[in-house]
């Protein structure tokens, strides 16, 4: 596994996360 696509991954999880709480 590369480690820019599991922070990547992980970044687009947490942006999703606020976006979802933010509603």
């Amino acid at each position: 596994m590369n480690r820019t696509f599991i922070m990547r991954e992980c970044l687009g999880k947490a942006l999703w996360l606020c976006f979802c709480l933010s509603i």
